[in-house]
């Protein structure tokens, strides 16, 4: 999510060519983009400021009935674009 966040025309990025560029950084990190429904990624704005939200949940199985349940819940800022990390 930084590294999308942190590409200078952040601001300006639709929907769709964020989730674009966030499953090209999930293929090279090795996240299963399976497991983040595209109701997951949003794209809000509030006061003029753009922000990526990522929420989704994966559960994993453990042990004969006993699963992981892993949360991911990030906001990153779009407005602060080129700033780094």
């Amino acid at each position: 999510m930084k590294a999308v966040a942190s590409a200078p025309n952040a601001p300006e990025l639709s929907l769709e060519q964020i989730r674009r560029n966030l499953d090209t950084n999930f293929s090279i990190q090795y996240v299963d983009e399976t497991a983040i429904p595209a109701s997951g990624i949003k794209l809000e704005t509030q006061g003029g400021a753009h922000k990526l939200h990522i929420v989704y949940d994966k559960v994993i199985p453990f042990l004969y009935n006993v699963s992981l349940m892993i949360h991911f819940d990030h906001t990153e800022d779009l407005s602060r674009a080129g700033a780094g990390y």
